[in-house]
């Protein structure tokens, strides 16, 4: 009888773990978005993906997020122009509402500079993503 609630035991707390990573693996990417860490999967690192509220592309010695981000979407991009650098308010004809707004990545890091000053390198990872606004 001990033998048999051992197992039981065992079975329940291996199916937890297991249930447990299942969820965290796969809320992990809007959790980590949220953070800034958004992990670039490296299979997909090269491939340009368009999306409503998700922009990615590579980039490219020398040029800076913005040229690309233009060169991209076919100048399909509506910005204003401020003393620190460009703020994009619209991607592909996508205006967020006024909680939320277009927000660069970096190699999966939020970019600490406006996407006309980030010069990128072959391989760098730029993804734009809707996120909402922290008051």
């Amino acid at each position: 009888m001990q033998k048999t609630l051992k197992r039981i035991i065992i079975l329940l707390v291996v199916a937890a773990l297991i249930g447990g990573l299942a969820y965290y693996v796969k809320s992990r990417p809007a959790i980590q978005y949220e953070q800034g860490l958004y992990p670039v999967n490296p299979e997909l690192a090269g491939e340009t993906i368009i999306q409503t509220d998700y922009v990615r592309y590579v980039g490219k010695d020398g040029q800076n997020a913005f040229i690309l981000l233009k060169d991209t979407l076919n100048n399909n991009i509506v910005v204003k122009e401020y003393d620190f650098g460009v703020f994009v308010e619209s991607i592909g004809g996508n205006k967020p509402d006024a909680n939320h707004f277009w927000k660069l990545y970096y190699n999966g890091k939020e970019a600490q500079v406006a996407s006309d000053k980030l010069v990128t390198k072959k391989g760098d990872v730029l993804e734009w993503v809707v996120e909402k606004i922290n008051k």
